[in-house]
């Protein structure tokens, strides 16, 4: 396979070429090159997983805890928060302060608005160990095709875009914020 979309290295540095074609000092480079990888069992507890992610997220700049909850989901509730958070109803809602956000904040507002849907009983909230806890079991429902048929993320996408069209049909441009910021926790 050819070397393309590659990070640091220009195109005329390594582009289009094979391992076969590659000079020999790159080889060399790319042979002494030391990769560090964390192996974990797929097998491991959610919660174990988490923890060791948190802790090899240590060293460079701490994730958030959306940004954890996306590293572990699945493609279908990834795929489903984006299309949500790129919404017209939920951009228009929040004044487009979440679009495209760097921290994943708009996935989370959105994920928000979804766990308490999917979880009708809000008494079982004080059953999760706080609101992350209770975040991570609604993606890990999102992704279970079984548990939450296609038909039910049809229509928790309805009942998402009506709450953000009367969240802005009463409260306007003021929807969602508190003195001039859109405010996280009124998700």
């Amino acid at each position: 396979s050819t070397l393309s979309g590659l990070q640091y290295l220009t195109a005329e540095q390594l582009g289009g070429l094979t391992w076969d074609t590659v000079g020999g000092s790159w080889k060399r480079r790319l042979h002494t090159t030391q990769i560090f990888a964390q192996v974990i069992d797929p097998q491991t507890p959610l919660p174990v997983k988490l923890e060791i992610f948190q802790r090899l997220n240590q060293g460079g700049a701490p994730l958030t805890a959306h940004e954890i909850r996306n590293s572990i989901s699945r493609k279908r509730s990834r795929d489903f928060l984006r299309e949500l958070a790129n919404s017209p109803a939920f951009l228009q809602a929040t004044g487009c302060v979440f679009a495209d956000h760097p921290r994943m904040a708009d996935f989370e507002a959105v994920l928000r608005v979804c766990a308490f849907r999917i979880e009708a009983d809000l008494g079982r909230y004080e059953d999760f160990g706080g609101l992350d806890d209770f975040l991570t079991a609604a993606a890990r429902r999102l992704d279970n095709e079984k548990k939450f048929p296609a038909a039910r993320l049809e229509q928790l996408r309805t009942e998402f875009e009506r709450a953000m069209h009367n969240a802005l049909g009463i409260f306007g441009k003021h929807a969602f914020r508190k003195q001039r910021r859109v405010a996280g926790y009124l998700f």
